[in-house]
């Protein structure tokens, strides 16, 4: 008898267990329990990298002409900034007038010996990138401008063409 009653327990038992675990899996599932565990588990094996956006240029149109310092020659260049941040490039758009004006008055030092050489117009982009920046930041924009890019250099009158 005792053989029976032991006998008769074990399908008892696992009809226990396989409801319990079932009625488990629904009160996870309804209250999203299991998702959120299931979640955890993926967000802790998947590494998050943030995205690089890709570089975005604005071109300054039409070209910045300045009178060049100690000189008759005259200064025409064409100038584009680099920046990943969209909203960096829509203040740039809207900010154009105040920007052109930073960067003529970036010009200002530049002398006719200095903006020939490769040097001197390094120069000049840092300072044109300094320049944007810093008036953006003046202008309450967030973010920043990365380099500055001539897309047009041209030096007319002074010493070569007198």
């Amino acid at each position: 008898m005792k053989r029976g009653i032991k006998l008769a327990l074990v399908p008892v038992t696992a009809v226990l267990v396989i409801g319990l675990g079932a009625a488990g899996g629904v009160v996870l599932s309804r209250d999203g329990g299991a998702a959120a565990i299931e979640a955890d588990l993926r967000a802790d094996a998947t590494p998050v990298v943030p995205a690089v956006l890709p570089v975005q240029f604005y071109a300054f149109d039409p070209p910045l002409t300045v009178n060049i310092k100690d000189s008759d020659a005259v200064l025409q260049a064409g100038v584009s900034v680099s920046t990943r941040d969209p909203k960096v490039l829509d203040a740039l758009r809207r900010d154009d007038p105040a920007l052109r004006s930073a960067m003529i008055l970036a010009f200002g030092d530049a002398s006719e010996a200095a903006d020939m050489s490769d040097a001197g117009k390094q120069q000049l982009l840092g300072a044109i990138t300094g320049a944007v920046n810093r008036q953006l930041a003046t202008d309450s924009y967030v973010g920043h401008v990365d380099a500055a890019y001539f897309t047009d250099f041209i030096v007319q009158g002074g010493s070569d063409d007198q």
